[in-house]
């Protein structure tokens, strides 16, 4: 990067000059450049709002809920137009109704908004953060949120780009009717919320409630398999698109296809993973491998996975399992018992994996007859 912003930015970083002088320090160069004039006041007021924005956003993600109501109402009051107006009435109702026992006050100041996507959009994205999902399909299974004008809603704490309030409602009549298991009105809804995504984060959690639309309700493997594809194609990381990624991989590794299983798994980087990660992981990595007849290089996954210091106790005793077996089906018999009695008194063990252990050890240790 070159020009005066660079410069004043690298002027910055060694004199920690604040960013709004930075910024001021631009236009100045950009204007003695002979570029279209910028007034200090107007970005002044410019970067000061976005400030507040961001500073109320940040209140509502600390739960400090009065707080970030005022700060929502008063953008509100001070907002250009009347759309923008009822963009921070919509975040001030939400600020509201997730505030501890004012769900009904959030909603009452949702349905006083008088546009019309806006005021539908707070009610559902309450109804979806307090469950109520019977509630939300009752009041609004017929709206047709597709047809609603576009509608911005700013930035959040897990989606940093702005999001689109159809996009938003869609997902969340799609997630309800996900968990009411209605399937068809389920996947009708989500597809539409993906067309309206603006960023790979959201797109990935409507994905994900597609795929398991798809596999749970409608027993359409192949199509929940294209949701999970779509999720790892996107990249990234977080917890969903590790789910995404999984999800894909063991479809392939049931169809047979296991280097493909293995390089969708890749995208994951399961060996760098800590905590639940690691361990799902490399747990679906040392399945891939034993499936594909090649064991020997399974049993580094499930190695890690005990070895490591961060794994859930969950999958420190799935591996333990897992690993004991594969030892006594390669005839590594006294590695096996070593493994199994670690498992077996190991206070983390999963009582099921405790006595398949217990069972395991008694056929090995069974004298010959």
């Amino acid at each position: 990067m070159t020009g005066p912003g660079s410069i004043a930015l690298r002027f910055a970083e060694r004199r920690h000059i604040g960013l709004a002088h930075v910024m001021r320090t631009c236009v100045v160069a950009l204007a003695a450049l002979g570029a279209t004039p910028v007034s200090f006041a107007d970005f002044n007021v410019d970067f000061h709002r976005k400030y507040q924005e961001a500073q109320a956003e940040r209140l509502l993600t600390e739960r400090k809920h009065t707080e970030a109501r005022q700060a929502f109402e008063k953008l509100a009051a001070t907002a250009g137009t009347q759309v923008e107006k009822a963009m921070w009435q919509a975040r001030a109702a939400i600020a509201e109704g997730t505030r501890k026992g004012g769900f009904d006050r959030g909603v009452t100041m949702a349905k006083a908004i008088e546009d019309r996507p806006y005021s539908i959009q707070a009610r559902m994205e309450l109804m979806t953060l307090k469950r109520d999902y019977e509630g939300l399909i009752e009041a609004f299974r017929d709206e047709d949120i597709a047809a609603w004008p576009p509608r911005p809603l700013p930035p959040r704490r897990h989606y940093r780009k702005a999001s689109d309030a159809r996009c938003c409602a869609q997902f969340d009549r799609g997630r309800a009717f996900y968990k009411l298991r209605y399937g068809e009105a389920a996947v009708k809804d989500l597809q539409k919320a993906e067309e309206l995504a603006r960023n790979n984060k959201r797109k990935i959690d409507i994905l994900l409630t597609l795929a398991y639309t798809q596999s749970q309700l409608l027993k359409n493997e192949e199509k929940a398999f294209a949701a999970y594809t779509s999720i790892a194609e996107l990249g990234g990381g977080g917890a969903n698109y590790y789910r995404g990624v999984i999800g894909a991989a063991d479809h392939l590794r049931k169809q047979g296809r296991y280097d493909e299983a293995l390089t969708v798994l890749d995208k994951m980087n399961p060996y760098r993973q800590s905590g639940w990660w690691l361990g799902a992981g490399l747990l679906a990595v040392g399945q891939t491998l034993v499936d594909a007849g090649k064991p020997e290089e399974a049993i580094p996954a499930y190695r890690k996975i005990i070895d490591g210091s961060s794994a859930h106790p969950y999958h420190i005793s799935a591996a333990r399992l897992a690993l004991g077996d594969l030892l006594t089906r390669t005839g590594r018999t006294s590695e096996a018992i070593d493994v199994y009695k670690e498992l077996i008194g190991s206070a983390g063990t999963r009582p099921v994996d405790r006595a398949k252990a217990v069972e395991a050890l008694k056929k090995i240790e069974k004298p010959a007859e």
